[in-house]
């Protein structure tokens, strides 16, 4: 892997545990450290993805890790049957907090699915061009070539995006 992949990766990773200081390690954090890890995995060739898995599971562990450890402050607090978020670089106001949470995690879902979504529709498209390709070579060999090798159909159904 070339060093520039690996400090992005790195350093995406630390962006990721940056977010602890608002909520700990256990709100907010893993939905960022989701948004992250997917593209790296969707992008990254099959040897790579291991590595990609391993730092979004680190950006969760190490800051709860160093929490449970006392290096970090601890960030909740579990008494008689609730959880209480410490705060740690900011107060937590009302309005302001729950205005930021709510957006944040639907920005990220939105986000999170406009990545798959493009992703998905290049995958589409590079199958209609296979299955492009692969019906024009049909049309210049010969007929009696045609059985004597096996015939490749696309999909069909409800879900093909292809028509047939």
């Amino acid at each position: 892997m070339r060093a520039s992949c690996r400090r992005s990766r790195s350093l995406s990773g630390l962006a990721v545990v940056a977010t602890s200081v608002l909520f700990g390690s256990l709100v907010l954090l893993p939905v960022v450290a989701v948004a992250n890890t997917l593209p790296l995995v969707l992008v990254s060739p099959p040897r790579r993805r291991r590595g990609a898995i391993v730092v979004g599971v680190l950006t969760i562990l190490v800051p709860f890790a160093l929490e449970q450890l006392g290096v970090l402050p601890t960030r909740y607090v579990f008494a008689d049957g609730a959880i209480t978020i410490l705060p740690f670089l900011a107060s937590y106001t009302p309005l302001p907090t729950t205005a930021f949470l709510v957006f944040s995690n639907v920005a990220l879902v939105v986000t999170a699915c406009f990545f798959v979504a493009r992703f998905r529709d290049a995958q589409l498209a590079a199958e209609e061009r296979v299955i492009l390709h692969a019906w024009q070579l049909r049309q210049m060999t010969p007929t009696a070539a045609h059985e004597a090798m096996p015939s490749v159909h696309p999909p069909s159904g409800p879900h093909c995006v292809l028509r047939t």
